[in-house]
């Protein structure tokens, strides 16, 4: 079916709610849309885009699938600068906390830029996954623009069995995996971040894990995260993800710490 441009592939059952069988889409030299190739399955809701046929072959894989847009047409997910409207959600629906989610956790370590691409992929996969993301304003020839980028650069943290894990390595877009081995105390961890976004802060990068104390906040909407505080200018509470070594640091009034039992 041809709708505004875009290729949008038909249910294979026609019924509400049935699942969409596309292909798995390759980037074509020289052209901007998509080449479909070897089968795959999408949710509802999600369209893609065909390419000409004369570029046939070209394996530059950056990009599987993105949300059907207003007008009916597509974008892809190459790189992690979309409109903000395109990005993917840092969560499935489905999950609304992350301490939910069966099964076990696993950290991927993606490609270069490659995160938001995975996210869809995982996300047409039905696999569970989080990827925390910070709003970055930046400014080119005058003009202003908002953007979201992924908090720890080059990971994405999904959950599921070993198949899960072979689903999101055959995507292509990851360069290995890594098993979390203390699933509780990761799961504390990307909670902490988790119950952070949430409550609609803005968090920055921490590139490593600095030596302060160690403290609870004690009341608002960020009561009970703990962490590391840092002062320079300004307080900030250091969210630490131990195994990536990383952290990302939440600016927060001083006066609503107290130290951690």
């Amino acid at each position: 079916m041809r709708r505004g441009g875009a290729t949008i592939f038909e249910p294979v059952i026609g019924l509400a709610g049935s699942a969409y069988s596309v292909k798995r889409l390759y980037r074509c030299s020289g052209w901007k849309h998509w080449l479909p190739l070897s089968a795959y399955r999408v949710p509802p809701g999600l369209g893609v885009r065909c390419c000409h046929p004369a570029t046939a072959g070209t394996r530059a894989c950056t990009c599987l699938v993105s949300p059907v847009a207003a007008r009916g047409q597509t974008r892809g997910t190459e790189g992690n600068v979309l409109k903000l409207h395109d990005n993917p959600p840092m969560k499935p629906q489905d999950w609304p906390r992350l301490a939910d989610v069966p099964g076990r956790w696993y950290v991927a370590h993606t490609k270069a830029r490659r995160e938001k691409a995975l996210v869809w992929a995982l996300l047409a996969e039905g696999v569970p996954y989080f990827l925390p993301m910070t709003e970055r304003l930046t400014s080119n020839r005058g003009r202003r623009f908002r953007s979201w980028l992924p908090l720890f650069s080059g990971y994405v943290f999904f959950a599921g069995d070993r198949q899960a894990r072979q689903r999101a390595l055959a995507t292509r877009h990851v360069a290995g995996v890594l098993d979390v081995v203390d699933r509780d105390r990761f799961l504390a961890e990307l909670s902490q971040i988790e119950q952070a976004l949430d409550g609609g802060a803005r968090l920055d990068p921490y590139p490593s894990i600095g030596h302060g104390s160690l403290c609870r906040v004690r009341c608002g909407p960020f009561a009970g995260l703990e962490g590391v505080v840092v002062r320079k200018n300004v307080t900030r509470l250091l969210l630490q993800v131990e195994m990536l070594g990383q952290a990302a640091a939440l600016e927060i009034d001083g006066s609503l710490l107290e130290p951690a039992a």
